[in-house]
């Protein structure tokens, strides 16, 4: 059964926001040279896992822009900058 599939939009805009700072974390995290290999391989497996997720989230979010303010779309601008990053 599908389930979240009606999130609201500010609820939406918060997950989009924290899985694009979680995975700039874990990017950061697998720039480093001193990860033990298990450290490595669990920071690899989120990042893989995370990167699907946020590139929907934003899609849906910049599908929605309509119910944005102004400021709220250049937040959702910023937003896609810093995804189009990782």
């Amino acid at each position: 059964m599908a389930r979240n599939q009606f999130w609201e939009v500010d609820r939406a805009f918060h997950a989009t926001c924290v899985y694009n700072q979680l995975l700039r974390f874990r990017r950061t995290e697998l720039d480093r040279n001193n990860l033990t290999a298990g450290e490595r391989a669990h920071f690899q497996a989120a990042y893989d896992e995370g990167m699907p997720a946020v590139r929907y989230l934003m899609g849906q979010r910049e599908l929605l822009g309509e119910h944005f303010t102004l400021h709220g779309r250049e937040l959702l601008a910023d937003l896609r900058h810093q995804t189009d990053q990782l």
